[in-house]
């Protein structure tokens, strides 16, 4: 039988999905437990060296992992470093 969007294959070809890195999450759970509003991050311990492939991770987890939303943490990159800190908030002193 011809299929149009794809085709049967054996279980042994199927890729494996990729698991969640947890390495960014612990990253995160202890910038939150040190107490500091300033963080620099160390790429080295992450699994990826590439700054903009940590920031854009960090900053999915940030909007998207309910341990973090709300939390008033903002990821920013500057001269190849990421960095995080706490923003506070605003919005009392209005």
């Amino acid at each position: 039988m011809k299929y149009k969007f794809g085709e049967p294959i054996d279980s042994k070809e199927m890729p494996k999905s990729k698991r969640r890195l947890r390495q960014y999450d612990e990253c995160l759970r202890e910038f939150l437990a040190s107490g500091c509003s300033n963080w620099k991050v160390n790429i080295e311990a992450l699994p990826s060296t590439n700054a903009r492939v940590i920031l854009s991770s960090l900053k999915w987890r940030l909007n998207n992992v309910d341990e973090f939303k709300g939390k008033g943490i903002n990821a920013f990159l500057n001269k190849s470093q990421v960095y995080l800190e706490i923003v506070k908030n605003n919005e009392d002193s209005i």
